[in-house]
């Protein structure tokens, strides 16, 4: 445990929080190192998010591991992968399916999360789980509008990682955020 800002800070926290400025830092570059990186923080987040009983979230970063191999495929795939990706905009229907997926998920674990766990934020770390791989799809598919998505789940997750006294991960979801408008803008640039 280390000390920052007053508060207790566990190392595993510490290397989530810098691998994934990291991971964040290459995806607004569009640089393919934004997948690894990712799975190094997801899988320290994993055990964070669980001593603090934030199940949902916990269970999120498996699956963002199991994304991220995903993205890293599809990113290879690509032969622009390294230089210059297609960015496109999400479809009316894509946005259809993405918001009532998302809804009908955030519902189903929050009611899992009530009834089976002791977790003491349902709603929002289901929502923070649903919305969250629904958005990982989108920038895998290097769809424009997942940043606008990242923002709204990060603007979720702050208070609700503050309140569980994750002050690191907090500070590191508001990077996020940050990180995330300018994401959003360069990859405007190359629309």
């Amino acid at each position: 445990m280390f000390t920052v800002a007053g508060q207790q800070v566990s190392a595993l926290e510490i290397v989530a929080a810098l691998t994934g400025l990291l991971s964040v830092w290459l995806a607004r570059r569009m640089h393919i190192g934004t997948w690894p990186a990712g799975i190094v923080s997801v899988s320290c987040l994993a055990g964070v998010f669980f001593e603090a009983k934030l199940y949902a979230d916990s269970a999120l970063q498996v699956a963002f591991a199991a994304l991220s191999v995903y993205g890293w495929r599809e990113w290879r795939r690509d032969p622009l992968a390294q230089d210059i990706l297609p960015v496109t905009h999400i479809r009316l229907r894509e946005w259809l399916v993405l918001a009532s997926l998302g809804a009908a998920a955030t519902a189903l674990v929050a009611l899992f999360l009530i009834s089976r766990t002791d977790s003491p934020a349902p709603w929002p770390d289901a929502a923070i789980l649903a919305f969250s791989l629904l958005v990982t799809w989108a920038q895998a598919r290097r769809r424009l509008e997942c940043w606008a998505i990242w923002i709204g789940v990060d603007l979720v997750a702050v208070p609700l990682y503050a309140s569980r006294d994750l002050p690191l991960t907090a500070a590191l979801y508001l990077a996020y955020m940050m990180l995330c408008i300018a994401a959003w803008l360069k990859w405007e640039k190359r629309l």
